[in-house]
């Protein structure tokens, strides 16, 4: 069992961006919050090295204070769950009524970090969140903002962000058993 990091509040993504994501929504509402604390959030782009211009996306929000971002490269499976059960909150990004499936929420799953999803798809994602009772689906900057000042608060008391007490319906594991299952039948 990997610990959460403990001195910096940390956030990370995994993956490419795809243009319907509200990726600068976030950056907006993180930016705002930096501004007006002292303490530290970084926000870790886990495989976007691979990517320049998704990469240039981050790079080309204007921030107003300094915003702590850092890229890796590609990363074998295998140490992308390690460095990911360090960090303490998992980003998902979407928008409204993009009805896809985002496979990363799986890998967040596994690791049993808190998940954000920004913007709620009030679909899918959405509702695996609920029903794993694994993180918050949210849409506004306001509402962003005030997940990220609780959050602080939340590491600042304990030393990290408390994990998410969900089921596991939806691991790999018991996901394949129930294609397994599936397939069987026909």
């Amino acid at each position: 069992r990997q610990n959460q990091e403990s001195e910096v509040l940390t956030i990370a993504y995994i993956g490419i961006l795809y243009p319907h994501q509200k990726l600068e929504l976030f950056l907006q509402a993180l930016d705002s919050v930096v501004a007006r604390t002292p303490q530290k959030i970084k926000v870790i782009f886990i495989g976007l090295d691979f990517y320049p211009d998704q990469k240039k996306r981050v790079l080309d929000f204007k921030s107003k204070g300094t915003l702590d971002v850092e890229f890796t490269p590609k990363l074998p499976y295998d140490i992308m769950i390690h460095e990911l059960k360090k960090i303490n909150i998992c980003l998902l990004l979407s928008s409204k009524g993009a009805d896809w499936l985002n496979t990363k929420i799986f890998d967040y799953l596994l690791v049993n970090r808190e998940v954000l999803l920004v913007e709620n798809d009030e679909g899918i994602l959405s509702r695996i969140l609920s029903e794993t009772n694994s993180g918050i689906a949210i849409s506004t900057l306001n509402e962003i903002e005030a997940y990220l000042e609780r959050k602080l608060i939340e590491f600042k008391e304990n030393g990290k962000v408390i994990e998410p007490s969900k089921s596991e319906g939806f691991s790999r594991l018991n996901q394949s058993e129930k294609l397994c299952e599936l397939i069987k039948e026909l």
